[in-house]
Order: C-alpha cells, then structure tokens, then sequence
C-alpha cells in the first residue's frame, strides 16, 4: 500500500511539474504557445544600433541582452524604423520595445522595465545660426524642425502645439536634414547627438545647442497584453545587474560614466 501511495505522489508532482513547465513555455512563446516575445529596437545610438560587423548593439542593447542570459532566454533583437516598432508594441501582443522613454502620455500604453539610463531633449541647430531660442513658443516660430516620427520628442511637441514638425524615420536622417537646409533645428538628444550625426555624415563640431525642453528616463517597454509575471522576472534581473555591478560596468564601456537614472 505504502508502495503505491509513493508512486502515486511521484506521479502526481511530475505531472505539477510537467504543467509549470508547459505553462512558462507558453507565457515565453517557446514551443507553440500563446504569446511569443519579440524584442524591437531602432537606430539611436550609442544605446541601439547596427556595428559595422553588422551586429545590433549598444549600452542598452547590452543590458537587454545581460537580460535575456540571467532568464536563460534566446530571442533574436530586431532593428527597425522607431514608428513601425512603437506601432507593433502598441498593437502585436508580446513586443517588448526598447529604448523607450518613459513618458506621462506613454504610461498607461505598455507596461515598464527600468530604468536603463535617461537622456535629455535638446533643440540643435547648425554653428553658425542666430537663432535665439528661449522656449518652446520661440521654436513655434521657426521655419521647420526634425524629429522622429512618434518618438517621444515628437509626441511632447505635438502636445505642445508645435506645428511646424518634419518628421523622419530616425535622428540620422534628421541631422542630414539641418545639414541640407530642410529644416533649421533637430530635436535630438544630449547623448545621442553625436554619434547620430556622424552617422549622418555631419560633423558634431558644426552642431550646437540652443534650447534644452525636457529629460526623460529610458525603459524598456512591455506589451499590455505581456504577463505581468514576465515583467516582474526582467525588472529583477536587471535590479539583480544594478546590484552585483554588471548594470554600471556596461554603462561606463559606453559612455565613461554610470548612466543616468541608475
């Protein structure tokens, strides 16, 4: 009697376990399942983009794929233009998009992990302009400004009734903009200028500041429709990273200092 009980026990907590498994399965969209991860990113470097071996990388990249290694996890990154990604995670279940600022109009649209760094809104302009911009009723009255298309920059804008926007795919495309003459200010970012604009063939020497409106955390942003158990187990993994010191060591390999909202 004793022996049947014991078997009977074994096979019960193998068929528990069996279903856990089955379940976590499902929830990652490993083998035929109900929601299968996918993980979107653009060109914004230096926290996303393609190296020259033709590789997606970057200081957040890093960390998304630092992620993905703690939760033994293997999903591909795709690098698309920000509005088709930011359209899919709004709307395909399972997207995780990254690097995402982290906004009042956003809040309610995903659900977050982070953060992973912060970056601030700048107006630039070319070196030689005259231009005096002291606020954003002032930028209403240039000719034209560059930003990327549903980027959060263009979403701030807009709620600002700034109407004299040109919208790009990315802020590469953006600086050759300023560069041509298309339009007289980019709405680019502090961190990000830089590289951005030598992507576009512009010399960041030949850029300069002129109007600071706003800084913003960077996430990584979840699906609505992404199990909340999900979410939790990469907000832990990354506050796993922040606490044993691999979260700061990426970002001072990518820019020489610990990233902002750390």
């Amino acid at each position: 009697m004793k022996k049947i009980l014991v078997i009977c026990s074994l096979v019960i907590m193998t068929m528990f376990i069996n279903i856990a498994n089955v379940n976590i399965s499902m929830c990652y969209g490993s083998e035929g399942e109900q929601v299968k991860l996918q993980i979107i990113t653009e060109n914004f470097a230096p926290f996303n983009f393609i190296s020259e071996d033709g590789k997606i990388t970057g200081q957040s990249t890093e960390i998304v794929q630092e992620i993905l290694s703690r939760l033994n996890l293997e999903i591909d990154i795709q690098l698309m233009p920000w509005n088709d990604g930011y359209e899919l995670a709004l709307s395909e279940p399972g997207v995780i998009l990254f690097s995402t600022f982290r906004t009042a109009e956003r809040e309610k649209l995903f659900q977050w992990v982070g953060p992973i760094g912060a970056d601030e809104f700048l107006f630039y302009a070319l070196e030689g302009s005259d231009l005096i911009i002291r606020n954003l009723e002032d930028a209403k009255t240039v000719t034209a400004i560059g930003v990327v298309q549903d980027d959060a920059r263009h979403q701030f804008l807009k709620q600002n009734n700034l109407t004299n926007l040109k919208l790009y795919p990315n802020d590469a495309e953006c600086y050759k903009a300023l560069e041509s003459g298309d339009i007289v200010l980019v709405a680019g970012t502090s961190i990000t200028m830089a590289q951005m604009a030598r992507q576009a063939g512009v010399d960041p020497s030949d850029l300069k500041a002129v109007y600071s409106f706003k800084k913003s955390p960077l996430y990584i942003a979840f699906n609505k429709n992404i199990s909340t158990d999900i979410v939790k187990q990469w907000q832990d993994a990354l506050d796993e990273m922040k606490r044993d010191g691999i979260f700061e060591e990426i970002n001072e390999r990518w820019v020489g200092a610990p990233a902002p909202g750390n």
